[in-house]
């Protein structure tokens, strides 16, 4: 576990900064950038940890930040059907804030970033599962600001020399995670309909198939990599265990004793048919995931239930 670090954790104060805020807490100086547009200051209630709240657009915010040892840089805007009917705006954020807070570390000779990146970037691959060395193909705005905030970080690397990692998140899920957010996935959406006793939503046939990654496994990930620091500079992070959207949808009703059936809709532009992570690179790293889906599954809906 990384320990004894003066650590920036951009978006901090959402879904997954939150949960790296929590695991990294005990033995880390803690410093979170949100400016709360999806965060929420709930999420770091009762966490030691120095947060400035702005942007990462914001040049005198990110001009404040002093002696910081790692950055994990988690802010963006996530949404795949908000990129692509906004993309420049979202590629201000996701593109040009990247660029930004590598700027910022160049400027303060800060070392090491960890990136969230996404395995959108690959797009519809023939090969299943798909691993580090695929050709990405993206097939969305948000994919490609994620691929080109990858090539850029590869490139501070190679002419700065700033240690920089893009970890390529599949599908997360768990505690934290916003239901009611429009860029919430899939399996808050499920358990929040089936604890109100409304159909789960299917769009497509259900047929697409995601790997499903919990929360709390995914930040022991992050962690492990800046610690190590390795020389490669992209992993997977997934389960490595792929699950229908049907079959989501199953474990889902019978966790929550729901008693209604899905609802199938239309099939949504810009998403992949299959996704399943090849993980044999980070698991090299001494990594696995600790986690079942519906072990996970059975976390998030309680916490969901408490959280009501």
């Amino acid at each position: 576990m990384l320990k004894d670090r003066r650590i920036l954790i951009t978006g901090g104060a959402g879904f997954i900064g939150s949960n790296l805020a929590e695991y990294l807490k005990e033995s880390n100086d803690l410093v979170v950038l949100d400016d709360f547009s999806l965060g929420k200051k709930e999420n770091l209630s009762g966490l030691d940890v120095e947060i400035i709240s702005a942007s990462i657009l914001d040049d005198s915010a990110l001009n404040s930040i002093e002696d910081v040892d790692v950055v994990f840089h988690l802010a963006a805007v996530p949404g795949v059907q908000d990129s692509i009917e906004r993309p420049l705006e979202t590629s201000m954020t996701n593109f040009i804030g990247t660029v930004k807070i590598l700027e910022m570390m160049r400027k303060k000779d800060i070392p090491s970033i960890i990136f969230a990146s996404s395995c959108a970037v690959y797009g519809n691959t023939e090969k299943v599962p798909v691993d580090e060395s695929t050709c990405p193909e993206p097939l969305s705005p948000y994919a490609s600001q994620k691929l080109a905030s990858e090539n850029m970080i590869k490139n501070y690397r190679e002419i700065y020399g700033i240690k920089g990692i893009s970890a390529r998140f599949f599908n997360v899920y768990g505690p934290k995670q916003d239901p009611n957010s429009e860029y919430s996935a899939v399996i808050p959406k499920f358990i929040r309909r089936c604890i109100e006793e409304k159909s789960p939503v299917i769009y497509g046939d259900g047929k697409q198939t995601r790997d499903f990654v919990y929360v709390k496994d995914l930040v022991r990930a992050l962690s492990l990599i800046a610690e190590k620091l390795p020389d490669e500079h992209v992993f997977n992070i997934g389960s490595g265990v792929e699950t229908s959207i049907n079959e989501l949808a199953e474990t889902i009703i019978n966790e929550t004793g729901c008693g209604k059936e899905p609802e199938y809709r239309e099939k949504r532009a810009g998403e992949v048919e299959r996704s399943l992570a090849d993980i044999g690179h980070i698991k090299g790293l001494g990594w696995k995931p600790e986690y079942s889906l519906k072990d996970g599954i059975k976390e998030t809906i309680e916490w969901m239930r408490r959280s009501r």
